[in-house]
């Protein structure tokens, strides 16, 4: 029978799987939160490009909003959207929808990597 002394806490491989499981966690985080602050910052970028005071006058195609959304980001280094990733619906009466839809890959270790996917809508009153 093992006494209480030898039951006691961790061992040293328990804490390094422990230590090991942690670091993975933090690394993939680490890169990750990069990604979402740069979402934020496209999602503005968008919504920057009309206003309620200022509806849309004319009806600009998917590559004169990926032009003037990538003028915007280049301060932010944000370079990997282009106008394949923006489409304009007109269909609306009353409004323009731009739909975004990008992806966004980053390596992890060796030959794993992550994939983020992000869909947005916006949209603007037409003038």
């Amino acid at each position: 029978m093992l006494t209480r002394k030898h039951q006691r806490g961790f061992g040293a491989l328990e804490w390094m799987v422990i230590l090991f499981v942690g670091g993975v966690l933090l690394s993939t985080g680490i890169k990750l939160v990069p990604i979402y602050i740069d979402n934020m910052a496209i999602q503005d970028a968008v919504k920057a490009l009309y206003s309620a005071e200022e509806p849309v006058k004319r009806k600009p195609s998917a590559g004169d909003i990926a032009s003037q959304i990538s003028r915007k980001l280049r301060t932010n280094n944000i370079n990997y959207l282009s106008k394949d990733n923006f489409t304009v619906d007109y269909s609306a009466n009353t409004e323009m929808i731009i739909n975004l839809d990008y992806e966004v890959r980053i390596g992890i270790v060796g030959n794993i990597d992550a994939v983020v996917m992000f869909t947005h809508d916006f949209a603007f009153p037409k003038g």
